[in-house]
């Protein structure tokens, strides 16, 4: 009995304050192990999801691109000489051009189709329909003044446009990568005037483009930009310069 009251009696005392301290310690050291395994969790997760996310979009992108310009074709023009190019105007950010593209097999007729990055980072792409009865000098109505400097006219009806992908990295110093680049059937580089235009001899002696695709979806930056590369020839000028 009286051990049994001496227990009772420790054990109403309670515990004691180096006691209180000691778990307290342990508790907080607890918590905080286990806040910052929810905060890599989380860090892992979004770091993963914005590549994924870059991946995705960069994928798409890149393969209407890749479409489009393989489609690219000579125009015949009557009286001429010479096909109109592939090419209506050819920058390190826009490229139009003339293609034989998702047309009616029975009756096929070209569209002019145009891919730009606008002020938001985002490639949207436009397209022309060939004026009907003018085969085979085909004619397009309601295109932008040539050269195809300026992206007013191209902005003003939203609903003829398409977006192609977002999040487009820009070109902000040397090395960064280029979304479009030219290349003669020779492999030497057609390089667009940082003022003016490319002459028509010049867009007509293009024969492949390389498209670079980067995109950052993470606006925190924790994923790296996603950047995929493809050299594009076109079959329909007779040689190609399809690279890896």
């Amino acid at each position: 009995m009286t051990r049994a009251f001496g227990r009772m009696r420790r054990t109403e005392r309670g515990y004691t304050l180096a006691e209180l301290l000691v778990t307290v310690v342990l508790l907080s050291a607890l918590m905080l192990m286990v806040v910052q395994l929810t905060i890599t969790i989380s860090r892992n997760f979004t770091k993963d999801q914005a590549a994924s996310d870059n991946t995705r979009i960069a994928s798409v992108g890149m393969n209407e691109v890749t479409r489009v310009i393989r489609s690219g074709t000579e125009i015949r023009v009557a009286n001429q000489a010479l096909n109109d190019p592939v090419f209506l105007a050819a920058t390190s950010e826009s490229v139009t051009l003339r293609a034989y593209l998702d047309t009616n097999a029975a009756s096929p007729a070209p569209i002019v189709v145009r891919f730009e990055v606008t002020p938001q980072r985002t490639l949207v792409e436009k397209r022309w329909a060939a004026k009907a009865g003018t085969s085979p000098y085909w004619t397009f109505v309601n295109l932008p003044a040539a050269p195809f400097q300026t992206s007013n006219s191209f902005w003003t009806k939203a609903s003829y446009q398409r977006l192609i992908a977002s999040k487009i990295t820009p070109y902000v110093k040397t090395g960064d990568p280029k979304l479009f680049r030219y290349y003669t059937k020779d492999n030497v580089e057609v390089v667009p005037p940082t003022t003016g235009t490319l002459t028509v001899d010049q867009l007509r002696s293009i024969a492949s483009v390389t498209v670079t695709l980067s995109v950052q979806s993470d606006l925190t930056a924790r994923a790296q930009p996603t950047v995929i590369q493809n050299m594009v020839g076109i079959p329909n000028l007779g040689y190609s310069r399809i690279g890896a």
